[in-house]
């Protein structure tokens, strides 16, 4: 079953002397029922049912005299251990964030992906954030002064943010990729207007969206666009920011 007796049957373990454990082999303790000779203290319910799975396991077992017993690795397909297998045990019950590669893998400068980075996981000192710890705190977004300041609210669903996106992409020939009222976040913006770019155009806008998602927010509509235009022209035409 891929398992160790101490994660399958535990209470039955936790009977075995640590002594008898350490030098009781699975072939000796299978000969003839030996492991039940080797069970110390009292028998519970939960013993007992220990007991019935165990048995039940190693009923359909069978000793190949001669054969020497082997290690397997169960967090790999071939039961061999491999570093990578060993590297991808480590992220066992982890999520992902989908995002990553948009942000980590464009040709953007290491703030501005270190920053979005913090976008993506809402870590930005934001009025929302302030509140939640009892610091001073804008009530209202400074620059539309209509609906409390979030960083979503702040790159995506602000008015100044959608004419800045808006203005920003025409300039591109693409204002049909300016976010909406519908959005709800810029994750969902980025990955649905991503994948309306050609493949090997999607680095590029990538690199964009990222340095301007660092540089637009200060409410200075006209020098950010023309800062904005200037880095997407680099992004754009050499592929390197």
């Amino acid at each position: 079953m891929g398992q160790r007796i101490e994660d399958l049957t535990p209470h039955i373990f936790a009977l075995v002397p640590t002594r008898i454990a350490n030098r009781r082999t699975v072939a000796k303790g299978i000969v003839e029922m030996a492991w039940i000779r080797d069970l110390r203290g009292t028998i519970t319910w939960d013993v007992l049912s220990d007991f019935l799975t165990l048995s039940e396991v190693i009923a359909d077992y069978s000793i190949n005299v001669g054969v020497p017993d082997k290690h397997i690795w169960k967090f790999s397909p071939t039961g061999q251990y491999s570093s990578k297998s060993a590297y991808d045990m480590l992220f066992l019950g982890s999520t992902s964030l989908g995002a990553y590669e948009r942000i980590w893998e464009s040709w953007a400068p290491s703030k501005c992906s270190f920053f979005l980075w913090l976008v993506m996981h809402n870590r930005c000192w934001t009025a929302d954030r302030l509140a939640r710890r009892g610091l001073p705190h804008p009530s209202v977004c400074p620059l539309c002064d209509q609906e409390e300041e979030t960083i979503q609210h702040l790159l995506i669903s602000c008015v100044f943010a959608r004419q800045f996106w808006y203005s920003l992409l025409s300039r591109s020939g693409l204002p049909n990729l300016s976010p909406d009222n519908v959005v709800c976040s810029l994750d969902d913006w980025w990955s649905r207007a991503v994948e309306k770019i050609p493949r090997d155009l999607q680095s590029g806008f990538n690199s964009n969206e990222t340095v301007c998602i660092n540089s637009h927010d200060s409410g200075y509509m006209s020098p950010l666009l023309s800062y904005a235009a200037d880095m997407h022209s680099i992004c754009a035409g050499e592929g390197d920011c």
